[in-house]
């Protein structure tokens, strides 16, 4: 009788099929190298996760986006320890696709706490900017955006001009 009623239930059975909500996850781009190249050399440079992020595909081999390009992240991975110094020598591309920029992502950055203050060991420096280069629509300063809600946190930012070109509800950059 076990048998049986063990052969009804299989027969009976009928198994519940749910629609799932479609997800993805989003590119993470990690910036591994200091310089300002795009060049394939072993390392990922920010202006190769900007470009990266900005058309929705690896430019190069180094680069290797994790997940589905969409709203992505740039996070941060550079060797050595301390603070890690970014210095363009031309204006990085224009930010032109959503992106989230994350300096926090470096190995020893604490973002500040109630109790604490941030460390910060990703510094974004224009000293060595070109202030004729002509690049970003005609703009000389370094880092410039026209998609909206796109957030930079986590670093330290000097002598570096930061451009919002976003229009409407929700426009320009979170920093």
């Amino acid at each position: 009788q076990v048998a049986r009623a063990s052969k009804a239930r299989r027969e009976f059975f009928r198994p519940r099929v749910e629609q799932l909500e479609d997800r993805r996850l989003l590119a993470l781009i990690s910036v591994t190298g200091t310089g300002d190249a795009i060049a394939e050399d072993g390392l990922v440079t920010l202006r190769e996760a900007i470009t990266s992020a900005n058309f929705n595909f690896n430019i190069n081999a180094d680069v290797a986006g994790i997940g589905a390009y969409g709203t992505d992240t740039i996070a941060f991975n550079i060797s050595g320890g301390g603070l890690q110094t970014i210095s363009p020598i031309i204006p990085l591309p224009m930010i032109t696709d959503t992106v989230i920029i994350d300096g926090y992502t470096q190995p020893g950055s604490v973002p500040a706490t109630a109790i604490a203050s941030a460390t910060i060991n990703v510094r974004l420096d224009g000293e060595f900017r070109s202030l004729s280069s002509g690049l970003l629509l005609g703009h000389t300063d370094n880092l410039s955006h026209s998609s909206s809600g796109s957030t930079i946190k986590g670093l330290m930012i000097t002598r570096f001009g930061i451009n919002s070109f976003g229009s409407g509800a929700g426009a320009g950059i979170q920093v």
